[in-house]
């Protein structure tokens, strides 16, 4: 999770699918927590 949120802060360039199964573990990842890596500033994914 750490290499993609660390893309996710650096790039705009959308790594995922939505389709991608990873995209929903991300996804659920992200939203984890009330969505605290979500609330991180970067780039929307």
């Amino acid at each position: 999770m750490v290499s993609l949120q660390w893309a996710h802060v650096i790039s705009p360039i959308k790594l995922l699918l939505p389709d991608d199964p990873v995209y929903g573990w991300r996804d659920r990842l992200l939203n984890a927590f009330d969505g605290y890596a979500r609330n991180t500033l970067g780039y929307q994914v």
